[in-house]
């Protein structure tokens, strides 16, 4: 018992038991820290819930009643955490039975996913950056293959070429390979 114990204590990602209503039971140091807790004392006996951003909450809720209800489930959500940092966590929930096979509460796993999320976003911006420039720039601008073949364009470089649109040029040009 003290070995499992150990382990759990010392898991890297957040072990938390939670039973109906989103009552926390249990939660590991890991996932403490995710939520900006010191202690387990002052959480033992309340819902969960609070700390769920607001547009995850049915989400989780809906999550929690599938599980104790004897299924399992995953979810990607949001949490606030009692000091007010945001952050995205991952998690794997499966029931847990008694000894004669009630289920009587949930057992999640949850990963800190926020870096992953925050670069996924930092990716993004800058995918549409770009997009924003290519679309907009007054100068003309493509995209080619070493053997001069056209990826794209953007409406500039087809007004130049004497195309209404970058679509327009791009199917003129698939019409002329076709040929």
């Amino acid at each position: 018992e003290a070995f499992t114990k150990s382990i759990v204590e010392n898991e890297p990602e957040c072990v938390k038991i939670v039973g109906a209503g989103g009552i926390l039971q249990y939660m590991n140091p890991a996932g403490l820290s995710m939520i900006e807790a010191d202690s387990l004392e002052p959480l033992v006996g309340k819902s969960v819930y609070p700390i769920i951003a607001p547009k995850d909450r049915k989400a989780f809720i809906e999550l929690t009643e599938k599980v104790l209800k004897g299924e399992q489930g995953t979810l990607r959500f949001e949490v606030v955490g009692l000091k007010g940092t945001r952050r995205w966590l991952d998690t794997h929930a499966v029931p847990l039975y008694d000894e004669h096979g009630k289920v009587t509460a949930l057992m999640g796993l949850t990963r800190d996913i926020t870096e992953r999320m925050r670069a996924a976003e930092a990716v993004r911006e800058a995918e549409e950056k770009y997009r924003s420039i290519f679309e907009n720039s007054a100068e003309g601008i493509y995209q080619s293959s070493p053997d001069g073949r056209f990826f794209t364009v953007n409406p500039a470089f087809a007004s130049m070429m004497g195309y209404s649109s970058p679509q327009e040029m791009m199917l003129a040009i698939t019409d002329i390979e076709q040929q």
